[in-house]
């Protein structure tokens, strides 16, 4: 077993740790006058009380604020257990990368707060400890140390508010029952615990700007809190779809396909990163963790205000601005990527013609971002879930075919001007996977897919010699 301690400028905190449990915890005042066997005493009689004997202990370690008392507990650490002390601070490797000024200057309960919540939590985070003076620190994206905020500590501030004024009273820290005071006690009481708690807010509000954490994300967590404070989550946990929805076999295609997409542009824009592995890692994580999270989290609001407008459904919500903000960056790093890769397909139309070299990449996207506005302004958006149904059906079968011929067939096509195997295994799967919606059976992008890359491979295996070369002799 461990024995933490943790001094602040008030309390001792006496931590009894055991297999990275805590069993235990107990305080004791701070006192910069007391000795290192007064000390002994009183953390002997305080552990007693919690049910652990000194013997019991292993090791121990120091967190402290309170510089003059390092060595006095350090002593009374010995005397008690017999036990030398760690002590966090210059020397001890924590391995938290700090990025202030001066790191020498870091408090040891920031670094030992930092440290836990690394401990328990995927960083960018925000880490918050409220004692005689409130400290916010803020972990980066790749856990670093990266600053912080230092503020007047709760009780501290209701202190010096009645010592200095001669007409408040000293008052308990209760949260009253509103925001607006209708007599001095509530309005100290409200201006301390409502008033601390909208300084949290806007400080983790910037912080989150500063630490960069994407606007989709910070929208999906808004929405996913304001539906359990504002609706609760039984309107989504028991939510039944009405008449005229989507069968299983449409909407589940409308959702596969949608991320099949997704796999379309990603060779588009990841050709210029550095290398394999750097691709390998980042379309997973932001595929299978960010979208799933914002396309999930984007179906509960719907089922939860009854409205599957985004913008009504978030405003419903009391979300309008942080909607508008989080909206123009979502949208604009969305569609940047599709007008790239439109713009580029585009481009290829012109190779091996007159155009090759004269029709510019960056025009045409302009033109496409313009068309894109122009369908937009007429509201052709009504005509989106045809659109979506439609394209689930014609774009699976495209990525599994590529996976063929690069796994399994090995025999790149790109010299021969028309690839009749992938026409014929496109249009073949394309029609089974709409045979499939129509009829409600299993997932057709799924199967469209699964047909697809079986029918390349196999036509390429046994056509490949003799089609293909046939049909590029008569090109030519």
């Amino acid at each position: 077993m461990i024995l933490a301690i943790d001094t602040g400028n008030t309390n001792i905190v006496l931590g009894c740790i055991e297999n990275r449990k805590i069993r235990a915890v107990a305080r004791m005042a701070t006192d910069v006058n007391k000795t290192d066997y007064e000390y002994a005493v009183g953390m002997k009689n305080v552990l007693a009380f919690a049910g652990f004997q000194p013997e019991s202990f292993e090791g121990a370690i120091l967190s402290n604020v309170v510089w003059p008392l390092t060595s006095t507990l350090c002593r009374a650490v010995k005397l008690l257990t017999g036990l030398d002390t760690l002590v966090v601070g210059k020397g001890l490797k924590t391995g938290l990368d700090i990025r202030l000024d001066d790191p020498g200057q870091i408090g040891a309960d920031l670094v030992v707060g930092a440290v836990a919540a690394l401990h328990l939590h995927r960083p960018p985070l925000i880490v918050i400890d409220m004692g005689t003076a409130t400290t916010i620190s803020a972990v980066d994206a790749q856990g670093r140390f990266a600053g912080g905020v230092i503020v007047p500590g709760l009780r501290l501030s209701m202190e010096s508010l009645s010592g200095n004024t001669s007409q408040l009273p000293r008052v308990s820290l209760d949260a009253p029952a509103k925001c607006i005071g209708t007599n001095t006690v509530a309005c100290m009481q409200s201006g301390a615990i409502y008033g601390s708690a909208a300084l949290l807010d806007g400080m983790i509000e910037r912080m989150e700007t500063e630490l960069g954490a994407p606007a989709a994300v910070v929208l999906a967590i808004a929405s996913f809190i304001a539906i359990g404070t504002k609706t609760g989550f039984g309107t989504v946990i028991h939510y039944v779809p009405g008449e005229g929805q989507l069968t299983f076999a449409a909407g589940s295609t409308s959702i596969v396909g949608a991320w099949i997409f997704g796999c379309i542009v990603t060779p588009d824009v990841t050709r210029y990163a550095k290398n394999g592995k750097h691709v390998s890692l980042a379309a997973p994580i932001a595929v299978y963790v960010g979208l799933a999270m914002i396309e999930l989290v984007g179906a509960m609001t719907a089922q939860a205000t009854g409205n599957s407008s985004f913008v009504a459904a978030t405003a419903a919500l009391g979300l309008g601005i942080l909607v508008f903000v989080c909206a123009i960056f979502c949208v604009w790093t969305t569609q940047d990527n599709n007008i790239y890769s439109a713009s580029l397909s585009l481009q290829n139309i012109f190779v091996d013609t007159k155009l090759e070299g004269k029709v510019k990449h960056a025009w045409l996207a302009i033109i496409v971002a313009a068309l894109a506005a122009i369908f937009a302004a007429v509201g052709a958006v009504k005509y989106l879930l045809p659109v979506v149904k439609a394209l689930s059906v014609l774009l699976p079968p495209i990525p599994a075919m590529m996976i063929a011929e690069q796994w399994c067939v090995k025999n790149s096509k790109e010299n021969q001007n028309i690839n009749w195997v992938g026409i014929v295994s496109w249009i073949i799967a394309t029609v089974i996977g709409q045979i499939c919606v129509n009829r409600n059976f299993l997932i057709p992008a799924v199967v469209s897919m699964v047909v697809a890359f079986f029918l390349y491979w196999g036509l390429s295996k046994a056509l490949d010699k003799s089609w293909n070369k046939e049909a590029t002799g008569k090109a030519e």
